[in-house]
This record gives structure tokens, C-alpha cells and sequence, in this order.
């Protein structure tokens, strides 16, 4: 192979990694407002969850105070009244905290590609650098990242049950109504 032939397999062979790293990256754009979008949603059941648990008479004003709070604070505020025997109960909440950490993470750390944390190479990933930290990004994993969070949201959204519809047709999901889990599990001894 001549000095020639060479540089120009080297040239196409970085234009063609050049290419799929920028396919890449813009999936991963793409995933992170796709994720951030969808986790606004969760959010959102969380907090209507949340209110309800917390105040079975359905007084809007404490429910709307829980649409107000931060993520971590929705999730504290719901763990209490998941008994520790009810797994499905806690599994909920891990995965919450979980996604929700998650969330955080690509919303603010870093994009990067390729670095040294001090023990290996990375690919994609996203790095906090003021703690020399970074999270591997799974490129193939991005769209069940996102399913997840639907379905997380559409789980808490099921712990109040169904949503209560007024004369109108109109879905009210802050009303604690007769079908719903929370009011069963803390009227089952009344």
C-alpha cells in the first residue's frame, strides 16, 4: 500500500467514525429531550399520587402543593404510606428514584465523548466533572429508558386508581375516589 493509498484509507476511515459519533450524538439529543419530556409527565402523576395519599378528603389545595415540590420530595413524601410488605409498592419507589436520578443526570451533567475517569475509558457518557464522575451511556438502551418512565408514571397514577370523571366527561385525577387503592388501604380497618 502506498503512503498515498494509505492516507486516503485513513481519511475515509475517520470521516466514517466521524459520521456515526455525530448519528450518535444526535440520538442522544434526541433521547434526552424525548427523556426529560416524558419524565415531566411522571412528575406530574407522582405529584397528584402523592396528594392523594397524603390527604384522602381530596382537598385540592394540599394536592396542588405536591404538584409543586421537587421530584425526591414527591417520592419521600409517598414512601410512607407503601407498607415495607408491599413489594410492588417498593419496587415502585426504587424505580422512581431511580429515573429520577437518572433525569438529573442528563439534564445536568455533561455530554461527552471518550474520557479517562481515573480507572478507564469512556464512550459516550455523561460526566460531572467537579466530582470526577461520569454514567456510560448505552446507546441501544435509550428508548427502554424512556418506556420506563411512562410506565413509571402511569404505576403511580394506578396507586389513587381510576380517575374520577365529572358530569362533563372531564378526567379529575386529583380526586380520591372510591375505587382507589390509597383510600382502600388506609379505610380497610374503618
Amino acid at each position: 500500500m502506498t503512503d498515498d493509498s494509505l492516507q486516503t484509507f485513513l481519511d475515509t476511515s475517520l470521516r466514517m467514525d466521524l459520521v456515526a459519533l455525530e448519528s450518535q450524538r444526535q440520538a442522544i439529543y434526541l433521547h434526552i429531550g424525548e427523556y426529560v419530556s416524558t419524565w415531566a409527565h411522571a412528575d406530574s402523576s407522582l405529584g397528584m399520587a402523592a396528594g392523594a395519599w397524603a390527604n384522602p378528603s381530596g382537598r385540592a389545595g394540599v394536592q396542588a402543593f405536591f404538584l409543586g415540590q421537587n421530584t425526591s420530595k414527591k417520592i419521600d413524601a409517598l414512601n410512607p404510606f407503601f407498607p415495607k410488605e408491599w413489594m410492588e409498592g417498593q419496587t415502585l419507589i426504587r424505580h422512581l428514584r431511580e429515573a429520577n436520578k437518572y433525569r438529573n443526570t442528563i439534564a445536568h451533567w455533561t455530554l461527552a465523548m471518550s474520557g479517562w475517569d481515573g480507572e478507564r475509558m469512556h464512550g459516550w457518557h455523561f460526566s460531572q466533572l467537579t466530582e470526577n464522575k461520569a454514567l456510560d451511556i448505552d446507546v441501544n438502551a435509550m428508548d427502554a429508558q424512556t418506556l420506563k418512565v411512562r410506565a413509571l408514571g402511569n404505576a403511580a397514577l394506578l396507586t389513587v386508581g381510576e380517575p374520577y370523571f365529572t358530569e362533563q366527561g372531564q378526567s379529575d385525577l386529583l380526586t380520591f375516589n372510591s375505587t382507589s387503592l390509597a383510600r382502600q388501604i388506609l379505610h380497610r380497618d374503618c
